[in-house]
């Protein structure tokens, strides 16, 4: 469930990562969308999962969980349709370094890039999941 203030909390987040190098296990695409569920619903999914810190460790984690999708799939449940993803949830696309979780903020989504977060246009994911 939401908290109550989660609009407020996930536009905070969201500017505290905006310029963040990507750094693997710190800031990257399954850091940032676990950090801004927490922010919004004070549930933290990341000690379900083995921690890593090289792109290897990432990898591992992602073959066992079935990809990016599966393991977003096994925390959140079955994907939803692109056209129902609403700020807060969460979106799987290509954000210029292959397929990534991301942030859907409303027209546009985010993930974390090189440089800082990557925006792109929501209805152009792949998938979606919905933050409760």
């Amino acid at each position: 469930m939401r908290l109550p203030n989660w609009p407020q909390l996930l536009a905070a987040t969201v500017e505290a990562w905006r310029f963040r190098p990507f750094e693997y296990g710190v800031s990257d695409c399954l850091q940032f969308p676990a950090e801004t569920t927490l922010a919004i619903t004070g549930v933290d999914y990341r000690p379900r999962f083995p921690r890593y810190a090289s792109e290897l460790g990432a990898a591992r984690i992602l073959v066992r969980c079935a990809g990016v999708s599966g393991l977003v799939t096994t925390v959140l449940g079955a994907p939803i349709p692109i056209r129902r993803a609403g700020r807060g949830d969460l979106v799987a696309g290509e954000f210029g370094h292959g397929m990534a979780i991301g942030v859907c903020v409303g027209i546009y989504c985010c993930s974390p890039g090189a440089e800082g977060l990557v925006f792109r246009k929501t209805a152009l994911a792949a998938l979606a999941w919905s933050v409760n």
